[in-house]
């Protein structure tokens, strides 16, 4: 994408100055490891960050550029954007109003039936482009009923390499057979495969894929033989050790072994199938094309960028889309390949039948409608408009499309008296009683088995933990605070980080205030001279600060023509205003510069305090959820096993980590994990649940996260906030909570993987109190998501 964004700024005359923020970052880009991937993953979200700021510049220039005449919106934004630096780009355009569409290439390129001359643009109201397929060609297509695959002219298929070696650098082949698809998990008579538009879009759970037909210009094709298609995949992989790809049979074309790819979008190579070499040694790169062909026909397989790809068998081809390795293949990387998030991938399929294609000498020469095509896929249109976020209810899509009856409910707040009360105890989220009172209890026992068993075990032997490694993978863990009023439990805390192994000379502390409070202001200012890295941040979108705008007390007006929540409740302002800071300041964390390199932030509230060794076991856990057993099934490190004292401490397991799921408290999330998140933010905002903690645990029944996190049998975060809060505490829980020591000098030295009698609930009930179609809509536009 940065590359497409330089070619249009080229072509609109950017000197090298104008864009040398992309050119950098493109250049920077070429490395090795950044085109193969063979980066560690803090390296590679740093490639992203780069590449993605340079991406939002140049684009900004090109509308910029474009805009000069002034007679189109300066308001108008690129419609296909990411929301995260590894995010997946959406279509943010608002289909009812003009689109500003530049063709960056010297021929036309067409938008449905309107034609883009070179190096102009032009405005449309028919947007995005692909909206349908020209009728001589779509009649020619067959799709299997079942399964919605190609079948013929040619054969599309899904297939899987189950693998158990390699990594990083090295493929070693296993088992390759076709992908099965995935009951979704909220409906499970869902079918695996989910067939729309006779074909033309297929659905599974984590891998979708669309077909577009694209019309053959007249001058390349005199005799109707020639065909191009889009495939567009869209994948999650989320199972370890698996390499997905798509297979493209054409079986009219006997290539012999023959297989021909590019060398670097300009040069070509030619290989020759061998059977008496291992398969690894004929996957060959792909930066932009693969082709085979006979005397009498061509299949080409054309891509965005570069990916893996080989000819195993006659008329085949095959391109990798995504690999999942848990094992480090000790070529230098010290890690598998286990960051993966939602990717899309256009391959743009070419069947040329027109002869005389295969040479004497094996060569090969690209036909004119392959250049044509390979600009047009690599140089598309560029798009500008006006963005636009529906409310929930006119999109709103149910993940594996399980619905159910609303529960009758009320929201409790009697014990609250105002807004101040009602603020205090933020994070102790959903582990007491509130909007469903004994419901949860109820949901609490509804607990399936685990998703795998190997996760059950009660010990694992000695805890062998890397220290060096550790410390070196996560040197710098942040402090993010979420605080209002209660200056008096945030010195506590602090207080506590002076007693604690957290060098504040190197480590940030961010301080994120909901609203300008005189007394925390004044004592942030005075924690400011004493700490150097310590930063403070006021959360723009405060009740506090707007208590008669939104998100503040507009309820009146919010609640005319309302339905309710999930429990049909009026929508109440004090209840969403903790959602909504603690959205701002997680995606605020991520994404703000900080004078050192962070890679992984600990969030929590100012009424906990924390041990005097909390930083090296902070290093102790991530280095777990990297390099531990079944890694890939970990979200977070947390460090109170209490839950603000809701819990016992597992006192039988000694001093120890162990697997459990995420429930609430203070909890140290990656840059990957976030990555994560994002993909799933739409779902986080539309899910009808005040808590924030809460809507966690619903993305992890989404799979968008996983469902577990490493914790200390000790509590290495202490709940000091006992009286106060919103889930009120009976006299055993305080009794407990007060009795409780923090552990001191904690060092642990067993792993125990998940206990049979702690699995996470499979479809958590919502809480309520955020199904108001303005608070989830406020929540995407924090989180820069659309409602596609």
């Amino acid at each position: 994408q940065l590359e497409r964004a330089l070619v249009a700024a080229e072509a609109l005359g950017a000197k090298p100055g104008d864009v040398r923020e992309g050119r950098r970052a493109l250049s920077l880009f070429q490395h090795h490891d950044g085109v193969t991937g063979t980066a560690r993953d803090h390296v590679v979200m740093d490639y992203a960050k780069r590449i993605y700021s340079a991406i939002d510049a140049t684009q900004q220039w090109i509308w910029n550029k474009l805009d000069d005449d002034g007679d189109t919106s300066s308001s108008y934004k690129t419609c296909w954007k990411a929301d995260a630096p590894r995010g997946l780009s959406q279509n943010l355009c608002d289909g009812t109003k003009e689109v500003v569409l530049y063709n960056p290439l010297d021929t036309s390129q067409y938008c449905g039936t309107l034609e883009v001359p070179g190096k102009s643009h032009a405005t449309s109201t028919t947007y995005p482009c692909d909206t349908g397929s020209t009728q001589t060609t779509s009649s020619r297509l067959q799709f299997d009923p079942t399964t919605g695959m190609l079948v013929a002219p040619i054969k599309e298929e899904w297939m899987v390499w189950s693998v158990s070696k390699g990594g990083a650098y090295l493929f070693f082949p296993g088992h390759l057979d076709s992908y099965k698809g995935e009951e979704i998990a909220d409906d499970p008579s869902h079918d695996a495969f989910h067939v729309e538009d006779g074909g033309f879009t297929v659905r599974t759970k984590h891998w979708t894929r669309k077909l577009v037909v694209r019309q053959v210009p007249d001058e390349f094709d005199h005799n109707g033989s020639s065909m191009v298609l889009d495939f567009i995949f869209e994948t999650f992989l989320q199972n370890g050790n698996e390499e997905w790809l798509a297979r493209f049979t054409s079986p009219k074309i006997h290539n012999e072994g023959v297989f021909h790819t590019d060398l670097n979008g300009f040069n070509f190579d030619t290989h020759h199938f061998r059977a008496d070499m291992p398969i690894q040694s004929q996957v060959f790169p792909m930066p932009t094309l693969a082709s085979i062909e006979d005397s009498s026909m061509r299949m080409t397989v054309l891509s965005e960028h570069a990916q893996g790809t080989a000819s195993l068998e006659n008329g085949k081809i095959d391109v990798w889309l995504d690999r999942r390795l848990t094992r480090d293949d000790a070529r230098g990387l010290g890690q598998g390949v286990q960051d993966n998030v939602p990717t899309r991938t256009r391959l743009r399929v070419l069947v040329e039948a027109d002869g005389g294609y295969a040479s004497v000498d094996d060569s090969f020469e690209p036909s004119k409608l392959c250049r044509r095509m390979w600009e047009e896929l690599n140089n598309p249109l560029v798009a500008f408009g006006a963005h636009s976020f529906k409310t929930a209810e006119e999109v709103r899509v149910h993940h594996g499309g399980g619905t159910g009856k609303a529960k009758t409910g009320h929201l409790n707040l009697n014990r609250h008296e105002g807004f101040s009360d009602f603020r205090k105890g933020m994070l102790a989220g959903a582990g007491g009683e509130g909007v469903r009172g004994g419901d949860a209890k109820q949901a609490a026992k509804q607990l399936p088995a685990p998703p795998n068993k190997k996760l059950i075990h009660e010990g694992v032997g000695k805890l062998e933990l890397d220290m060096a490694q550790a410390s070196q993978d996560y040197p710098i863990v942040p402090i993010v605070y979420m605080v209002y009023k209660r200056v008096d439990y945030l010195k506590q805390s602090i207080d506590s980080i002076r007693k604690s192994d957290i060098d504040t000379s190197k480590t940030p502390i961010i301080i994120s205030m909901d609203g300008h409070i005189d007394e925390m202001m004044a004592y942030v200012d005075e924690l400011k001279k004493e700490f150097p890295l310590l930063q403070s941040m006021i959360h723009p979108h405060a009740c506090h600060d707007h208590p008669h705008e939104f998100p503040g007390d507009v309820d009146a007006e919010l609640n005319q023509g309302y339905g309710g929540d999930t429990y049909h409740n009026p929508r109440t302002w004090a209840t969403t205003c903790c959602k909504h800071h603690f959205t701002w300041l997680f995606r605020t964390a991520f994404e703000m510069e900080l004078p050192v390199q962070a890679d992984a932030f600990l969030f929590m509230e100012e009424d906990y305090i924390l041990a005097s060794n909390v930083y090296e076991n902070i290093q102790r856990g991530l280095y777990l959820t990297d390099h531990g057993p079944d890694a890939d099934q970990i979200f977070a490190v947390t460090l109170d096993p209490t839950d603000g004292a809701n819990r016992a401490e597992r006192m039988e397991l000694k001093d120890a980590w162990f697997v459990r799921s995420f429930t609430t408290g203070p909890m140290v999330v990656s840059r990957k994990m976030y990555t994560k998140f994002k993909a799933g933010a739409k779902d986080f905002c539309e899910y009808d649940d005040y808590n924030w903690d809460w809507s966690f645990v619903k993305l992890m029944n989404l799979e968008y996260l996983p469902r577990y996190v490493v914790c200390p049998t000790r509590t290495l975060a202490k709940h000091i906030g006992i009286d106060e809060g919103l889930h009120s505490m009976n006299l055993k829980k305080k009794q407990r909570a007060q009795a409780m020591k923090i552990a001191e000098n904690f060092v642990a030295k067993h792993y125990y993987l998940l206990a049979a009698d702690d699995t996470p609930t499979r479809n958590p009930k919502p809480f309520g109190g955020w199904g108001h179609p303005r608070d989830q809509q406020h929540c995407k536009e924090v989180l820069g998501v659309g409602d596609s």
